[in-house]
């Protein structure tokens, strides 16, 4: 499901507080919050709070630390220091009352006990008391670290990260539009690019942008990004249509919701150069793929336009 602005900032709230509780660090923080404003479906926002617990007990912390102690509600007779005192006079003096009582209550001697330690209870009451609102001053003045103010959504937000990109072209697209007519054409596009929403939505793929009948997504994985071409490759078939795709990894300046760099070009390269309904590699994806569950079968040097030398490419095997 696409997700709002609303639940952006949300998301991004969610972030300041796990950053207030130590769960991020500011590098983190940042990073986590250019994916937030770069997300576009609930897959992508729940994706930016991965290894974070609940809101709610993130936010425990946060709401502990904006009470100030108990004992400062209660006053003095709430006072841990204040009811020790007051149990040890108490003690003390009431086991003297009770010999003086059992020895038959003659002249009254535990006034001698009373009187010193009633002297001592009153100095400790006193300190304590002034103890407590030092304290109590302490934590109302004591700061609370608060994370940086998010960079707003509107300002280019550039970061390089590492991506495997996917470029997915209709082959013959001009041809099945003349043949079936506008609406019978447009009926059969909007299936496929309801099919090719759901398999990125399932491995976890990001829309890119589209460009005429040509889909680009990013992923994290190659083996995601490899798996999301087969399957589109087959969804295609089932709605009478024929692709091709490319794929590579490599580093991409990311600004908001785009991605640039060389190699997004190379992406489109080696899809140009497949077959129908052929899906090639760049021989960096079958690399990173290396002892996976993946096998690649060698699909020649090629030529790749704009690009220097031959380029060895390959093709997944089932």
């Amino acid at each position: 499901m696409r997700v709002s602005d609303a639940e952006r900032e949300t998301a991004v709230e969610a972030l300041r507080g796990h950053y207030a509780s130590g769960r991020l660090t500011l590098e983190e923080f940042n990073e986590r919050v250019d994916e937030t404003y770069a997300a576009k479906t609930d897959v992508e926002l729940r994706h930016v709070l991965r290894e974070l617990p609940a809101q709610r007990e993130a936010s425990a912390p946060e709401q502990r630390r904006g009470h100030p102690r108990s004992h400062s509600h209660r006053g003095l007779w709430g006072s841990r220091r204040f009811r020790l005192a007051a149990a040890r006079f108490t003690t003390v003096n009431g086991i003297c009352i009770g010999v003086w009582a059992a020895s038959g209550a003659g002249s009254f001697w535990p006034v001698w006990v009373l009187i010193p330690s009633g002297a001592f209870f009153v100095s400790r009451t006193l300190i304590a008391a002034g103890r407590d609102d030092v304290d109590t001053a302490i934590e109302s003045t004591t700061p609370t670290p608060s994370p940086p103010t998010p960079r707003p959504a509107s300002e280019p937000q550039s970061r390089r990260v590492v991506m495997t990109v996917l470029y997915v072209d209709i082959v013959g697209s001009t041809a099945h539009a003349v043949s079936m007519g506008d609406a019978a054409w447009s009926a059969v596009l909007a299936d496929y690019e309801r099919r090719v929403d759901v398999l990125l939505d399932d491995l976890r793929g990001e829309k890119l942008f589209t460009k005429g009948d040509e889909v680009v997504a990013g992923f994290f994985l190659p083996a995601s990004a490899v798996a999301c071409g087969l399957r589109i490759r087959d969804a295609a078939r089932e709605v009478g249509l024929e692709v091709r795709a490319g794929i590579h990894a490599g580093e991409v300046d990311r600004i908001g919701n785009q991605a640039n760099g060389i190699a997004m070009h190379i992406g489109r390269r080696v899809c140009e150069v497949a077959e129908p309904s052929q899906v090639l590699v760049s021989s960096t994806v079958r690399d990173l793929l290396a002892g996976s569950s993946y096998m690649f079968a060698s699909a020649g040097e090629h030529e790749l336009k704009g690009l220097n030398g031959t380029w060895q490419l390959y093709e997944p095997v089932p």
